[in-house]
C-alpha cells in the first residue's frame, strides 16, 4: 500500500516538474482560460459586467492573453550570425513571451551562409503574413535594439502549405 502511494506521489511530482518546464502557451489550462476569457469578453452584457468587476489592468491582461494566443499559430525560425549569444537569447525570449512557436533557434558559426540575410531581417512567404512580419520586426527591434527590415523570402525549405504561417528571422550583425 505504502509502495503504491510512494509511486503515485513520485509520478505526480514528475508530472508537476514537466508542467513547470512547459511554456505557458503550450499548457492546456492556458488555452482553456483563453477560450473562457474570449467568450466572456465577446458577450456584450457580460463584457459590461467585466468592466465593473475587473480593473483596467486585469482587463488589459485578459485581452493581451487572447491576442498572444493567436501568435502560436505561426512557425518561426531564428538564426543568429556574428551576434552575442545573449542577444540571440533575448530575441528568442521576446518571441516566446509573445506566444510564438520557435521551430528552430541557431547561432551559426564561421562564415555567413549565402542564404542568410546581411542585416537583421524578418522574412515572410505570403502577403497575408506581411503585417505579422512587421509586428515581429518591431518586437525584435525593441528587444535587441537593432533595426529589422521585412522582406519576402525565397521560400527555400518552406512547404507551400506553410507559407501563410511561417516566418524566418535572421539576426545578423
Amino acid at each position: 500500500m505504502d509502495q503504491e502511494k510512494d509511486q503515485l506521489e513520485k509520478e505526480k511530482l514528475k508530472q508537476e516538474i514537466k508542467l513547470l518546464k512547459t511554456p505557458f502557451y503550450k499548457q492546456q489550462d492556458f488555452w482553456k482560460s483563453i477560450v473562457v476569457a474570449y467568450i466572456v469578453i465577446s458577450i456584450p452584457a457580460v463584457n459590461g459586467k467585466i468592466k465593473q468587476l475587473f480593473s483596467p489592468k486585469i482587463r488589459n491582461y485578459i485581452v493581451r492573453k487572447i491576442s498572444v494566443a493567436g501568435n502560436s499559430d505561426y512557425s518561426l525560425a531564428l538564426y543568429g550570425h556574428n551576434v552575442d549569444p545573449e542577444l540571440l537569447s533575448r530575441a528568442k525570449k521576446s518571441l516566446e513571451n509573445e506566444g510564438y512557436s520557435l521551430t528552430n533557434c541557431k547561432l551559426l558559426q564561421g562564415e555567413r551562409p549565402n542564404w542568410l540575410a546581411t542585416s537583421p531581417t524578418v522574412l515572410y512567404y505570403d502577403s497575408s503574413t506581411q503585417a505579422t512580419a512587421r509586428q515581429v520586426a518591431q518586437k525584435l527591434q525593441r528587444a535587441t535594439g537593432k533595426p529589422f527590415k521585412c522582406q519576402v523570402g525565397a521560400g527555400y525549405g518552406v512547404p507551400a502549405s506553410s507559407t501563410q504561417k511561417t516566418l524566418k528571422i535572421h539576426l545578423v550583425l
